[in-house]
């Protein structure tokens, strides 16, 4: 039998509405690990929120791996160890910062696994309550972030004041950052060169599983680049946009409050 990898995201994918994973959801997942198939978490998230998540699912043991803030971490269970780290230079941060202070846009960052802002906000109290992050505000971000993070996220309901927001943040970083959503309202600047697909082939390739036996499913923007790298790229019905879904080989037949996951499962590695 040839040993599958599922690359799966969390939000909106594998977690329902309520952020749970299903009976049925968390039934496929043991199924695939006695057959001797492999699971990454693949996620925007942390670290530590995704551990949260991997330790109920059973999933913080020997030959259990963690992909974290889109592409940019990959955290080792058996070791407790992060294998690979990469991370946005602290000028190209405070830059940004700078221009998001000036366009009144919330913006926030990482160190240490807490979340940094200069100032509270709601978009910060409804991240912080679904990823169960703690949170630390300060006047200026340069007074306290003295490790470089692996992310920023400009977060705005108003759609097309973040996206012009966007698109000259595109332009004046083009060297430095990529530029992905996880969902509409979350504009996520990552390290050049980092993306969820990029991990799927590190992984694929340090676990010496061919890339043609992956499977990779998800709903956001920053699941396409993985969901075109892997052998079977699935979106889920309640995908964010038609591009997630016109990036994918194969579309759910439900979505992620009816099992989705599970049907992924059940088609494409069991």
């Amino acid at each position: 039998m040839k040993t599958k990898i599922l690359f799966t995201d969390l939000d909106g994918t594998l977690l329902n509405t309520q952020k749970e994973v299903s009976k049925r959801n968390r039934e496929a997942m043991e199924q695939m690990k006695q057959e001797g198939h492999r699971l990454v978490l693949t996620t925007g998230r942390s670290v530590s929120s995704a551990k949260m998540i991997a330790e109920k699912l059973g999933l913080l043991t020997r030959g259990n791996y963690i992909i974290s803030y889109n592409g940019g971490t990959i955290f080792e269970a058996e070791s407790n160890q992060i294998i690979l780290q990469r991370s946005v230079p602290l000028p190209s941060v405070f830059s940004l910062f700078q221009a998001a202070r000036e366009a009144g846009m919330y913006i926030q960052t990482y160190q240490e696994e807490k979340v940094l802002s200069e100032r509270n906000s709601p978009y910060l109290e409804k991240y912080l309550q679904f990823t169960k992050m703690k949170s630390q505000i300060c006047e200026r971000i340069e007074q306290i972030l003295t490790t470089p993070p692996p992310k920023m996220i400009v977060i705005d309901e108003d759609l097309d004041r973040l996206r012009a927001f966007g698109e000259k943040m595109k332009e004046r970083y083009v060297k430095e950052l990529d530029l992905v959503y996880s969902e509409p309202e979350y504009q996520e600047y990552c390290p050049i060169g980092v993306s969820k697909g990029n991990a799927v082939k590190l992984m694929c390739d340090y676990l010496q599983i061919p890339i043609e036996q992956s499977v990779a499913v998800g709903d956001g923007y920053n699941d396409i680049s993985m969901l075109k790298e892997a052998g079977v790229g699935v979106a889920m019905c309640n995908a964010s946009s038609q591009e997630v879904l016109q990036s994918a080989d194969v579309i759910t037949e439900q979505n992620n409050d009816e099992d989705g996951f599970a049907w992924v499962v059940e088609k494409f590695v069991l």
